[in-house]
């Protein structure tokens, strides 16, 4: 996959690599017996493209159940192999909520990054399938990607709505260095404009071997507008992508919103209104 936004997409990452299974396998018990921490990060951008990954899931659903850790995963699932994706979601059941991310509905915009989403048809039956399994789905989408505007991508969560889509995260585009969408030649053709801020949570004090205390923080550089979204609209759509959280990702309106929708009112209509 070769997304402009992701370092993953960079030539050098095409080939995909393997670690030794029986060294994994270990490690997962390893990690599983000595460690509390209750929610685990798999560091694949496609977990499931590979029919040992089912493996490896066995091997941290048995740690689960051996020594009750962990207790969550978070794991990015490969958009193209579903029934191995359901295979794994059987497996490790209430331990994942299963992440297919899209970054964009509009055609357009997935052309100009480079981005191939499987069909909105087998989206849909992607949803179903996870939910006859008791399994919740989450969705990523990116703002301000190149020609995304705040039309398409208002009707972008339209769609996800529709589509039964659990829990809609919304993600403003951070500039990684190494990414295409990062080069020059790319932040001239669609007019980027960008502003740095802080990373929540990624700050800390550090003592030097000599005592002295060292205060660090870490910066983001930020996508704020494009050819065809521009700054004050990013940050309307915050206001709408905060209720999305409050009222559908969390629930507290969500029996509210379900019920509309079995009149045909469109949910993000009912939360713009």
């Amino acid at each position: 996959y070769r997304c402009t936004f992701c370092a993953w997409g960079m030539a050098s990452h095409n080939i995909v690599s393997r670690l030794n299974i029986d060294n994994t396998v270990e490690e997962i018990k390893y990690i599983g017996k000595r460690s509390k921490v209750n929610k685990w990060i798999i560091c694949d951008a496609n977990f499931g493209i590979l029919k040992r990954d089912v493996e490896i899931a066995k091997a941290i659903r048995k740690v689960h159940d051996e020594y009750h850790c962990p207790k969550k995963l978070s794991l990015w699932l490969s958009k193209n192999t579903t029934n191995r994706n359901l295979e794994i979601a059987e497996i490790l059941e209430d331990m994942i909520d299963p992440a297919i991310a899209i970054q964009s509905m509009e055609q357009e915009v997935l052309a100009n990054i480079k981005r191939d989403n499987i069909s909105s048809d087998m989206y849909v039956e992607y949803q179903k399938r996870f939910h006859s399994i008791g399994s919740s789905t989450n969705s990523d989408l990116i703002i301000p990607l190149p020609g995304e505007t705040l039309e398409t991508h208002l009707k972008g969560l339209r769609k996800l709505f529709d589509m039964g889509v659990d829990n809609i995260q919304n993600h403003n585009m951070r500039m990684l260095p190494g990414s295409e969408m990062y080069s020059s030649k790319v932040r001239k053709k669609y007019n980027f404009k960008t502003k740095y801020r802080l990373i929540h949570g990624d700050s800390g004090c550090y003592e030097t071997p000599d005592g002295k205390e060292i205060k660090s923080f870490e910066v983001e550089e930020s996508l704020r507008s494009t050819n065809t979204m521009s700054e004050q609209e990013v940050f309307s759509l915050r206001e709408i992508h905060f209720l999305i959280d409050f009222a559908w990702n969390f629930q507290i309106y969500f029996d509210l919103l379900k019920f509309a929708e079995k009149f045909e009112i469109n949910q993000l209509d009912i939360i713009l209104n």
